[in-house]
């Protein structure tokens, strides 16, 4: 509505001062920030202070990720994006894999950014997840695989889902469920 868009705005004229003078510094004042935009739908200003606070050296933690997957999740399903917006939305998903070098972020977590690639078809970047939960030493089922074949059916990424395939029949997991 008009009137919400209006407090936002003010909200965000508000903030962007009082960060100029430095009173947002701590992970728990952006985290708090970023729920507010979620709350009213607003992911690109949460994506943008995830971004944020890599530049000015905030710490992120499974609070600040969780907020930063599920607004990439919502933003790619919910609205049409240009082929930039929805590479930099990606971009912003192999950040916090990447980064997740101590297992911070849960599994529940990685299943959100599975269920992501396999409706967008990104076949490429399930794979890339699926590798990160293997060096985690996160156990690895049949439905885990499965999305990320489906993923790299829908997008076209027959090769990434053969390796998939392959590495199944490598740790023993059966190809199917007995259905």
């Amino acid at each position: 509505s008009e009137a919400v868009g209006y407090i936002m705005v003010r909200f965000m004229s508000v903030f962007n001062e009082v960060q100029g003078k430095g009173y947002f510094s701590t992970t728990e004042e952006y985290n708090l920030l970023m729920q507010f935009h979620t709350h009213f739908g607003r992911n690109e200003y949460v994506l943008q202070l995830f971004n944020q606070m890599k530049t000015l050296g905030v710490p992120r933690d499974d609070v600040s990720y969780n907020l930063a997957i599920r607004c990439v999740s919502s933003l790619y399903t919910t609205s049409d994006c240009t082929p930039q917006q929805c590479e930099r939305i990606w971009e912003v998903v192999r950040q916090i894999v990447h980064e997740d070098q101590n297992g911070r972020i849960d599994y529940t977590t990685y299943s959100s950014i599975l269920a992501s690639c396999e409706e967008s078809g990104r076949g490429d970047i399930a794979v890339q997840v699926l590798r990160h939960l293997q060096r985690q030493s996160m156990c690895l089922d049949l439905n885990t695989y499965d999305i990320a074949l489906r993923a790299c059916e829908k997008g076209g990424q027959f090769q990434h889902a053969i390796k998939l395939l392959q590495d199944m029949q490598t740790r023993g997991i059966p190809i199917s469920d007995g259905e």
